[in-house]
């Protein structure tokens, strides 16, 4: 087995995505922002789709309109979703059971750029890191330290 075809059966927070021209693989389904990053065949990876809330209705109007759950891509069988970003630039319709040949290809890339892969490392000498505000930036995340010592 291909290591990244064990790393498609993993639990990959914010999936790994290669791009060559139209086409764009992801390894696990990257979702919509703020949405429901990352779904698999595990369930929700990154945090839940929440509906937007409905305001209250008048009385006399019908129901509230009901928000249904994100669409479960069926590209997530295999790990990778592919899209053509430039016919789709939306990421609506996903493509990788029309393309098998595109995946393949990207997915022997994807595995070329994963080898050399090193996730990062908090800097142990700095505390925890917080969201503060900053008189000169505004919202920021503090500390900001520099021990000496990079992690990579």
């Amino acid at each position: 087995m291909l290591e990244i075809e064990r790393l498609a059966g993993r639990t990959v927070p914010c999936g790994f995505a290669m791009r060559q021209r139209e086409w764009k693989l992801v390894l696990g389904y990257g979702g919509g922002p703020d949405t429901w990053c990352n779904k698999s065949s595990e369930g929700l990876i990154c945090k839940d789709f929440v509906p937007p809330v409905q305001p209250a209705q008048p009385a006399g109007l019908s129901a509230a309109v009901v928000h249904p759950q994100p669409p479960l891509p069926a590209c997530l069988k295999t790990g990778f979703c592919l899209w053509d970003v430039v016919a789709d630039p939306g990421e609506h319709v996903e493509i990788s059971a029309r393309h098998p040949d595109v995946v393949a290809a990207l997915k022997a890339e994807l595995l070329t750029a994963l080898t050399g892969y090193r996730a990062y490392q908090l800097d142990r000498a700095c505390g925890a890191p917080t969201f503060e505000h900053d008189q000169k930036v505004g919202s920021a995340w503090a500390p900001w330290c520099d021990s000496g010592t990079w992690y990579v």
